[in-house]
């Protein structure tokens, strides 16, 4: 859901502040024997993000192991922090896809657009049957992105074969045929 990624996100930038700091203190008393806050949390700062200027520098093998844990994590850091914004993103993304936005979003766009009443009227039946009827899901889009082709040719073969199998004209037709036409059909709403 959106608000838990939020959570997420904002946990991970809270936690990674402590983490900066906590880093920060260890280097400055490594590296600078305890002073010079900032210019370690600088360094902490572009070793994590896997920047790494350069301008820093470990001085001992103490500080090499340091610099290249703080790399390693880093870069776990970064993936991580990625994934949490393309979860958020994604499920922003699946929030448009809500009939009653979608409903509103048409309803502006229709009305700005001078589009006539009839026609605003037929678009507004169409998302009342999706949301009463469908319960808002076009099950076929959905299993059109949500499937492998393999499967979703499966499936449509499954849920059109008794259509087209019933059809008299296509009592005759090749095995080969029939499978073609049952692929191409797409299912229509008319108002």
């Amino acid at each position: 859901s959106i608000k838990g990624d939020t959570l997420s996100f904002v946990s991970i930038i809270f936690s990674s502040f402590v983490i900066f700091h906590w880093t920060a203190v260890v280097w400055s008393m490594m590296h600078f024997n305890g002073n010079n806050y900032h210019t370690s949390l600088y360094w902490v700062v572009t070793t994590f993000t896997t920047v790494g200027y350069g301008d820093v520098t470990p001085n001992n093998d103490n500080e090499t192991g340091f610099a290249l844990l703080i790399g390693f994590i880093g870069a776990i850091f970064a993936a991580a922090l990625v994934a949490i914004l393309t979860s958020y993103v994604h499920a922003i993304d699946l929030s448009e896809n809500n009939v009653h936005h979608q409903k509103k979003v048409l309803k502006r766009f229709l009305g700005t657009r001078g589009v006539k009443a009839e026609l605003q009227e037929k678009v507004a039946l169409y998302y009342e049957f999706l949301e009463n009827e469908k319960k808002g899901l076009d099950e076929m889009k959905l299993l059109k992105t949500a499937l492998p082709s393999h499967l979703e040719a499966e499936f449509i073969l499954f849920s059109t074969h008794q259509l087209v199998l019933n059809v008299p004209m296509f009592a005759a037709c090749d095995s080969s045929f029939l499978r073609a036409l049952m692929l191409s059909l797409e299912p229509r709403f008319y108002i």
